[in-house]
């Protein structure tokens, strides 16, 4: 399924073709060289952000839901510390230069506090200290009772005030500053914080211990992880039916207990052949012909609507409707066509009149084959389900 965008750049062909073997080319190399133990650093960098073009190329020219971007934050886990140095470096907001936030020595809460908002603020270069440290701000500290935040322009910011400062001073969050530091509440909020400082350093001294960080790979860590990866690798073979590989009971159990199972058909052997959408007749309890889908009167039409996908109301519909039509092909699986037909009898009827009731109606799919280049496509009219919303 895919978007006007597609229909539009089809008639592209040559980069089409590029595209096409652009992603063959990477699927194909990708996965060896990102993990190559030769040039590593460029390597990995190259191809990550290949695979996430890649993947901005199916969300903008397929109608796959989240997977695009399921797959873009799965390539992130792997960037490397470098390449999030270096965007922070150029990232870095102005306001960021010579700011410091200084911090009561006692307070243990409150450096564990300034510590989470350094990080995940990305305050890169900006420095923390005690207040202890400069007599003059510690002064400052205890005639508010504040923490104190010296900003790249000298300013010296404190209470809630000193939030804000740090969020305009964020590359990625700065445009929150107004949002979460309003003057009059934000101080009544810092002060319920200021007054509890002892219990809530006693509280982080439980759930957020310093502690030293030792991450080094263990022998049964190592020894367990090459199972897992074995374990997938083979079941991936298994999915290719020329190797015909079969799996046993106990493998599929543990598989999917672990929810290992995966499945490389979404392109492959080939993409799919088939644009579907449905075409719903129905007849009210006085006789008028309706069409159930669009909630209107009039015989509904058959004509392929253009694009395809702008039959369906969003990305979770066309899942749901597209399983209707897959499992159509099977006579052990009525149960998504049964439950679409409820749905709509309850939809029809909630608010029509006793006399306009939906009573009966059928569900039919177009379906329409793409044939190879200079093939005519195929189309075929399936009926699938026929419903009575009376009995």
């Amino acid at each position: 399924m895919v978007p006007q965008l597609s229909i539009w750049f089809r008639q592209f062909d040559g980069m089409m073709q590029f595209l096409t073997y652009y992603v063959w080319s990477l699927e194909w190399v990708g996965p060896v060289l990102i993990f190559s133990p030769l040039f590593h650093r460029p390597l990995r960098a190259l191809f990550q952000a290949a695979f996430i073009t890649m993947h901005v190329g199916f969300s903008l020219f397929l109608l796959i839901g989240f997977f695009p971007w399921v797959s873009i934050v799965m390539n992130l886990a792997f960037t490397q510390g470098w390449v999030w140095d270096r965007l922070g470096a150029a990232l870095r907001r102005r306001q960021a230069d010579d700011m410091f936030i200084h911090y009561d020595a006692d307070c243990d809460f409150c450096r564990k506090v300034c510590l989470l908002l350094h990080t995940f603020l990305i305050l890169t270069g900006v420095r923390i200290v005690t207040a202890q440290s400069d007599p003059r701000i510690h002064a400052l500290m205890q005639e508010h009772n504040s923490w104190v935040v010296r900003d790249g322009a000298g300013r010296e910011r404190v209470r809630w005030d000193a939030i804000r400062a740090v969020f305009e001073a964020s590359p990625i969050f700065f445009w929150l500053a107004p949002v979460v530091a309003p003057r009059g509440c934000g101080d009544c909020i810092y002060e319920t914080v200021a007054r509890n400082r002892g219990r809530l350093s006693n509280l982080s001294a439980r759930l957020l211990a310093f502690r030293p960080v030792h991450v080094r790979p263990t022998v049964f860590g190592s020894v367990l992880a090459a199972v897992f990866a074995g374990f997938v690798f083979v079941q991936n073979l298994s999915t290719i039916p020329a190797l015909d590989i079969r799996t046993g009971a106990g493998f599929r159990a543990v598989r999917q207990a672990l929810g290992l199972y995966q499945n490389w058909t979404m392109f492959a052997p080939y993409p799919e052949v088939t644009s579907a959408w449905p075409v719903i007749p129905g007849v009210l309890t006085d006789g008028t012909v309706v069409d159930v889908y669009r909630g209107t009167e009039g015989a509904p039409g058959y004509d392929r609507p253009a694009p395809v996908s702008a039959v369906y109301e969003n990305e979770r519909w066309r899942k749901y409707i597209s399983n209707v039509e897959d499992l159509s092909y099977r006579t052990d699986r009525p149960e998504f066509a049964l439950n679409w037909a409820r749905y709509l009898c309850r939809r029809w009827n909630e608010d029509a009149a006793a006399d306009r009731r939906l009573s009966i109606f059928e569900i039919h799919f177009q379906v329409e084959w793409t044939r190879p280049p200079g093939q005519p496509k195929g189309l075929e009219t399936r009926r699938v389900w026929r419903h009575d919303c009376l009995n």
